[in-house]
């Protein structure tokens, strides 16, 4: 039987944040091991997060079967079986082979809104895992997810709405993605900050080589070659829309606070962030600096 080898790094977000650049630089590393499919979606197979995931409880099995048919007794003795498969053995199982790999692991976004109970599974399956996670102003964040949505059909709404847009900006699985503060909490309750590394999306375009220096530093791999990360290519691009001021509004009073927050503490490119924001936008809504990130985590 073949040793388990479990994986030592996760890519846990945020979505629409550079993961599918970062992934497409990493695998190119010759000490790096991913698997050829990006996102695996192993911790968020539950339908509680509702994402796009082709590993959730039931989709393996309703894939090959008429949705009339997804109630009989015999499909869910199928669902219940291999969802018996697709557990912990399995998932340290992908990453056997290899083990001659320094570095072993997946890119998935939407572990960024896991609950502390799945955090938890990660840790009994290697409580040394490192993370890298990939940032984005959270109001251009939040703008590019609307429209990747739109253009996917994941969504159906009028971009020309105001109405349609806020609601969904509303929706929970989109202001979570949001939530780095939230995200941080949640895995600094299972993991040391050490293990943690913040990549600013806006370093994909003004400081690539920085930006793969510090995550070959975690990894505890080779740096990167000269001149070999590649900062032109631009994956996944949502296409094109402005936003009316009505939206900037709502985004600007929703997120100033978080990212008032993140400057103080991270500096970096938050603090751009930070000083774009329009003050005519923010000057109805107190800015909240009581909340903090924990001081230990840097960029």
């Amino acid at each position: 039987m073949m040793k388990q080898t479990p994986p030592t790094f996760l890519g846990i977000g945020a979505q629409k944040a550079g993961t599918t650049w970062l992934y497409n630089q990493l695998v190119r590393h010759p000490e790096i091991w991913l698997p050829p499919i990006k996102e695996m979606h192993f911790f968020d197979r539950s339908e509680h997060y509702r994402g796009p995931n082709k590993l959730t409880i039931l989709a393996p099995f309703k894939n090959f079967v008429k949705p009339e048919r997804h109630d009989s007794p015999g499909v869910k003795t199928g669902l219940e079986t291999i969802s018996s498969f697709l557990n912990e053995d399995w998932y340290r199982g992908l990453f056997s082979y290899a083990a001659r790999y320094k570095a072993r692991g997946e890119i998935t976004p939407s572990y960024s809104i896991l609950e502390s109970a799945d955090v938890a599974q990660i840790k009994a399956i290697n409580p040394d895992m490192k993370f890298i996670f990939m940032i984005r102003n959270p109001i251009e964040r939040a703008i590019s997810a609307i429209r990747f949505n739109v253009s996917r059909s994941w969504v159906d709404i009028d971009l020309g709405s105001d109405d349609d847009i806020i609601s969904t900006l509303k929706s929970s699985g989109l202001v979570s993605r949001g939530n780095y503060e939230q995200t941080l909490m949640t895995y600094l309750e299972h993991f040391d900050s050490s293990q943690i590394l913040l990549g600013f999306y806006d370093a994909i375009q003004q400081d690539p080589s920085g930006l793969m220096s510090g995550i070959t530093g975690l990894l505890g791999v080779a740096p990167f070659e000269h001149n070999s990360v590649d900062f032109r290519e631009r994956v996944n691009a949502s296409p094109a829309h402005k936003m009316s001021d009505s939206v900037m509004d709502y985004l600007s009073h929703e997120y100033a606070p978080m990212i008032h927050r993140m400057a103080e503490q991270f500096g970096s490119y938050a603090i751009a962030w930070s000083e774009s924001l329009h003050p005519a936008r923010i000057s109805s809504k107190t800015v909240d600096t009581t909340t903090h990130l924990p001081a230990t985590i840097h960029p």
